[in-house]
Parts: C-alpha cells; sequence; structure tokens
C-alpha cells in the first residue's frame, strides 16, 4: 500500500508513461520533455473498486486505467455507463472514481484557476481574467439557486467559490464550474 500511492496520485498509465519517457532519456541521453500536467483534484472522498465489485485484478486495472484516460465527459460518461451494463449498479466508491475524473476534466476549464479540500467543503478559485470579467450579482444568483450554502470570496483579484461537505460534493464542483461558464457565455 505504501508504495502504491505514488501510482494512485498519477494514475497507472501516467505513472508508466513517466517511466518509459525516463528510461528513453537515459538511454539516449537527451533530456526529458515536459509538458503540462492534466489538473487533478486532490480530494478526501473514498474511491476505489471494491473486491465485492469484481475480484478480477486484470478488469480492476482495466478499469482504472480507462477512467483515467478518458479525455472528454463524453468519454467517461459513455464508460461509466458500460461498466453499468456489464456489472450492474455503481458502488459509492466507483461512482467517487467517476465524479472524481469528471471534476479533473473540469478543471481544465481556463476560468478555474484551482480546486482543494479545506475541512471536509470544497473550494474552487476562479481564474484572475475569468473573475475579473464576471458579473457577480448574476453569478451569486446561479450559485444561489444550486445551494444556497455556496458561498463567495472576491480575494487577490479572484472569485472562491466554497461549497457545503455532504456525499454529492464533487458533483455539486462540477454544477459550480459549469453554471460559471455558463454564467460568462449569458454575459457576452
Amino acid at each position: 500500500p505504501d508504495q502504491s500511492g505514488f501510482i494512485d496520485t498519477v494514475g497507472i498509465d501516467m505513472y508508466i508513461e513517466m517511466l518509459e519517457e525516463a528510461i528513453e532519456a537515459k538511454r539516449t541521453g537527451e533530456p526529458l520533455k515536459i509538458e503540462a500536467p492534466q489538473a487533478r483534484s486532490v480530494v478526501q472522498k473514498t474511491s476505489y473498486i471494491p473486491a465485492g465489485f469484481t475480484s478480477n485484478d486484470y478488469d480492476k486495472l482495466e478499469m482504472y486505467q480507462k477512467i483515467d484516460a478518458a479525455q472528454t465527459e463524453d468519454e467517461l460518461e459513455v464508460y461509466r455507463q458500460d461498466v453499468i451494463d456489464q456489472y450492474g449498479r455503481l458502488p459509492q466508491e466507483v461512482e467517487a472514481l467517476f465524479a472524481k475524473k469528471k471534476l479533473d476534466l473540469k478543471l481544465d476549464d481556463p476560468i478555474v484557476q484551482g480546486y482543494r479540500e479545506v475541512k471536509g467543503c470544497g473550494e474552487i478559485t476562479f481564474s484572475t481574467l475569468y473573475s475579473r470579467n464576471v458579473d457577480g450579482v448574476r453569478l451569486f444568483e446561479s450559485f444561489t439557486k444550486l445551494s444556497r450554502d455556496i458561498t463567495i470570496r472576491y480575494k487577490n483579484g479572484t472569485i472562491i467559490a466554497e461549497l457545503p461537505p455532504g456525499k454529492d460534493s464533487l458533483d455539486l464542483a462540477v454544477k459550480v464550474i459549469d453554471t460559471a461558464r455558463e454564467a460568462r457565455k449569458n454575459e457576452n
């Protein structure tokens, strides 16, 4: 378990890719090409594929890889439906895997600067450019429709949305980012 922590953090595909690149760089003597990494959420929610869902380690590994490899929300949802078709209802730990990946995909949106959890509450920091150009009142009204427990702060030129804790906190974070994007589109 101690050694698998790094792999869990970056994902098995990325770990293998990093290992292959390091080996190739060592072999050829050329420096590693560093690309901007995809944003990843650091979330306290438990997410894994339990033994009762499938005991086949190959199936588990393949699921982790396919979830990690999804490049769009549509790809992710199609794969989620495939897993449901094959295995039936998803346990909450597996649903959390899909929710984390969906949030990771949302974090690549240029309007988002970052996401973190503080004392069980989600905190989305929007980019400075977005924060300067959005109608704050319209944004506040849109967030209030999602949940009256969302609070908004303005700090160092950025809007920060603080989300309440809850079992659906990852889904709420995704909805907040979508709502923020729509608020900007309506403004133009």
